[in-house]
């Protein structure tokens, strides 16, 4: 009664929270804060599009994309990341899963984002000192089974922004379900992301909206074959998140008002949503990770030459102790960003305590 009682109080909570935040949620630049906690944790993560809630395996990093994939196998993992941003931005994480005794299966992660030195100037351009930036995140999670195949999961975060002398903080969660079916290689996912609210405001008054998402995803390995296939939906609280380029409106030589093109974009509005992501096994122990974001493709390529904007790529190597892996995204000719993990699985480096109880589940 209480597992039954603790499900549906879940569901409701992500229901009632998707609609208040959904009714205001957006995607256009400049409209939100926090959207730090949206860059991914892992090369793995970026190898494969950027988003993917839908790898169930010992990768612990993937819980910060769905608190339900949190499971057994992550129990001792340590994931740690260093990726070289964008203009001399560095973005440091580490995540750990760890299985407790009735609790269930736990995640902590941590994520660090800074931006550098920054010129200050005055109103006419004059560099007059330094200032820095940086973006801070702490996340906990947890997840538990309801039956062989499905489970459910919570993770709240703590975020903190300092821009120079403007601060910013903030509590969101993410709840999440996934659906695991082993002998067929299949999960599916879904989950409510960044749910929560301010309670330091950069600038006091000023309500600013939180980069809340719900997204699905599948994960299909297709039997007898070396490749496993994802595709990832985001922004499911609204069918339109094209950016308004006012290059596509056009203004009638007598009448003062600007209409847009006579078009409706359908394939692009729908192309938005999604993100494709596939691993090739090499082997045991070596992996290869391809991805396309048509929304990064579309919004940071250039129209002249967009070129392989949107795709990005990886190499893993997975071995039982530890492994690493490398992730190369290309925003676009300009842009591209570097990510380096590594993996450990401290069960193997340190002693077992005789005395250590872990989390079974009980259906």
């Amino acid at each position: 009664m209480t597992l039954f009682f603790t499900r549906r109080f879940l569901f409701a909570v992500l229901s009632s929270l998707a609609l208040v935040n959904g009714a205001k949620a957006q995607i256009t630049g400049g409209n939100g804060t926090f959207k730090f906690v949206t860059l991914p944790m892992s090369a793995r993560i970026a190898a494969t599009g950027g988003i993917n809630n839908s790898i169930s395996d010992a990768d612990v990093s993937f819980f910060t994309q769905n608190p339900a994939l949190l499971n057994a196998q992550q129990h001792g993992r340590l994931h740690l990341q260093q990726n070289f941003y964008l203009i001399g931005t560095n973005q440091l994480s580490a995540a750990y899963g760890r299985s407790v005794s009735k609790v269930g299966w736990t995640g902590a992660a941590i994520q660090y984002v800074n931006y550098g030195d920054i010129d200050m100037t005055n109103a006419s351009g004059t560099v007059e000192g330094k200032v820095k930036a940086s973006d801070l995140m702490f996340s906990l999670g947890a997840a538990r089974p309801i039956n062989e195949q499905l489970s459910y999961g919570l993770s709240v975060k703590y975020t903190r922004s300092k821009y120079a002398e403007f601060t910013g903080e903030a509590f969101m969660a993410d709840v999440g379900f996934a659906y695991r079916d082993t002998a067929r290689g299949l999960t599916a996912s879904l989950v409510g992301k960044n749910i929560g609210t301010e309670v330091n405001r950069f600038f006091p008054g000023v309500n600013e909206d939180l980069p809340f998402d719900i997204q699905f995803g599948v994960s299909k390995r297709l039997t007898h074959t070396p490749f496993l296939f994802s595709l990832n939906a985001h922004h499911l609280t609204a069918w339109n998140i094209r950016y308004d380029d006012p290059s596509l409106r056009q203004t009638d030589a007598f009448i003062s008002d600007t209409t847009a093109k006579d078009k409706n974009y359908f394939a692009d509005k729908l192309m938005r949503h999604f993100v494709i992501g596939s691993e090739i096994y090499l082997g045991k122990v070596l992996r290869v990770n391809l991805g396309y974001n048509h929304l990064r493709r579309k919004e940071m390529g250039f129209e002249a030459r967009n070129s392989l904007s949107g795709f990005s790529f990886g190499l893993q190597l997975a071995l039982r102790k530890w492994g690493v892996s490398y992730a190369y995204s290309l925003y676009n000719v300009a842009a591209q960003s570097n990510h380096f993990s590594l993996y450990l699985n401290t069960g193997e480096f340190f002693p077992k305590k005789a005395n250590a109880k872990t989390y079974s589940p009980r259906y």
